[in-house]
Formats: C-alpha cells, sequence, structure tokens
C-alpha cells in the first residue's frame, strides 16, 4: 500500500473516532437536481445532495448546549480534545430551518 494512502486511513480514522454521533437529530443531506447543457441543446440531468457547515449546527451533550453565543460551554469543552470526545454534531434541520 502506497504511503500516502497508509497515512489517509489513519488520519481518517483519527477524525472519525473524535467526532461524536449525533444523539438528538440525525443528519441527512437534502437533494437537488440541475441540468448541465451543451451549446447545441443537450442537456443530461444531476441529482445531488449538500450538507452545511458545522458552524451551522448544534453541537450538545444529551441536549445540553456545547456552544451558546459566542462561547464554549466549558464544563464539556475545557480543551478541544475533550471538547470533541464530549459533544455531538447534529443533524441540521434543513426543511424547517433551512
Amino acid at each position: 500500500m502506497k504511503l500516502l494512502t497508509k497515512l489517509t486511513a489513519i488520519l481518517s480514522f483519527n477524525v472519525l473516532a473524535a467526532q461524536q454521533m449525533p444523539t438528538q437529530l440525525n443528519e441527512t443531506h437534502p437533494s437537488f437536481t440541475y441540468s448541465e447543457c451543451t451549446a447545441d441543446g443537450n442537456c443530461k440531468k444531476y441529482i445531488k445532495s449538500l450538507v452545511l457547515d458545522s458552524n451551522w449546527r448544534w453541537t450538545d451533550v444529551d441536549g445540553i448546549n456545547c456552544y451558546t453565543g459566542t462561547e464554549w460551554n466549558e464544563t464539556y469543552c475545557s480543551d478541544p480534545d475533550t471538547c470533541a470526545k464530549k459533544c455531538s454534531l447534529e443533524g441540521g434541520d434543513y426543511e424547517n430551518t433551512y
């Protein structure tokens, strides 16, 4: 296996191990349709999905917010590693919120 592939696998595992799964709202990516057309009028339709940046989603521990206003909750987020281990990144309620 190439070094780059090994490194990518190791780094991916660390990222996945650090972020907690949602406990309040699962992430579902809303779909949208678009078309690409050539100059001669031939069009191809695509169906894709999107996800919002985590900045627009809720982080919590069993329903208690990890971030309020402009401050991290010191109980859960005394440092970035502790915060990542304790707080869940919730899914986006795209239909009702955005």
